[in-house]
């Protein structure tokens, strides 16, 4: 059977009426499968390429799990990968193309983003009170400094990681908010640049009028609401890039000890700052 994909979405794969592709032969040697197929240089489909005297190569886009050759796994979603057939020499080559590399910058980059420097820009302002000293007017308390650099970095990060994704997804002909992870990207990319704005715009803390309040609920929760739903986006993100298991596996340890470190952080913080003269050391 043959199926035919003319777009990059679901909706068109379909079954196509002529079967074009006829397999020839099939050998097993030393562990590997070799298939032969033929195919007509006009199959009558227009969908189909036709081939002349002309045409000297031919690209053939794949996507294989890969993984694990024991196992059968799910490939890629989108696959960018393809062998390039030259009919003159019959040789054939394999190619990457620049739409996975910036796939695979978009993700690397958005990973230290959320992953590195949002969590620590977090933590630091969260558990303030025991993991730093505070320090004595006019100097800036150290866990200020920390959490603005953490926040600057992973919003420049966000920006550059959110262009790339446009690029990529420009470039693959995927349509845009087609998926929910390019939804939720777009939502996180909008509370990380609010950020900066949100820095500027800050009220001074004393005296703790209406409007100071108020930018702190709009400044705490839409942080924590972006780092949240990243949570979901680092996932989604793994899987269209088609990472082994083991990849993931490595996620899922990662976001368990951030869980566990905060649990036993907010204990900490909870005895320090509730309990009256208690002090943790």
């Amino acid at each position: 059977m043959t199926i035919g994909i003319p777009i990059h979405s679901i909706s068109g794969v379909h079954k196509d009426n002529i079967q074009n592709w006829k397999q020839n032969e099939m050998t097993i040697n030393n562990g590997q499968v070799t298939l032969v197929y033929t195919r007509l240089l006009d199959t009558g489909d227009s969908q189909d390429r036709v081939f002349t005297g002309n045409s000297k190569t031919l690209s053939v886009m794949y996507a294989i799990s890969g993984q694990n050759t024991r196992i059968t796994g799910q490939h890629s979603i989108y696959s960018s990968k393809y062998y390039t057939l030259d009919f003159v020499s019959g040789s054939t080559s394999s190619h990457t193309s620049v739409v996975e590399i910036i796939k695979r910058w978009h993700g690397g980059i958005m990973w230290f983003a959320w992953n590195l420097f949002a969590y620590t820009g977090l933590i630091c302002a969260r558990y303030k009170e025991i993991l730093f000293t505070k320090q004595t007017p006019p100097k800036i308390d150290t866990w200020f400094i920390f959490h603005s650099w953490c926040m600057r970095t992973a919003a420049l990060l966000t920006l550059i990681g959110f262009i790339l994704g446009v690029i990529a997804v420009n470039k693959s002909g995927i349509q845009h908010f087609s998926k929910a992870h390019f939804i939720v990207g777009l939502i996180i990319f909008i509370f990380a640049m609010l950020q900066p704005l949100n820095a500027v715009i800050r009220p001074h803390k004393e005296p703790r009028t209406r409007r100071r309040r108020i930018w702190e609920f709009i400044h705490k929760n839409s942080g924590r609401s972006a780092l949240g739903l990243s949570v979901f986006n680092v996932f989604s993100g793994l899987i269209l890039l088609g990472v082994s298991n083991a990849v993931m596996i490595l996620q899922i340890i990662f976001i368990v000890i951030v869980g566990v470190t905060v649990i036993f952080l907010e204990i900490r913080w909870f005895l320090q700052t509730r309990t009256p003269g208690k002090v943790v050391n």
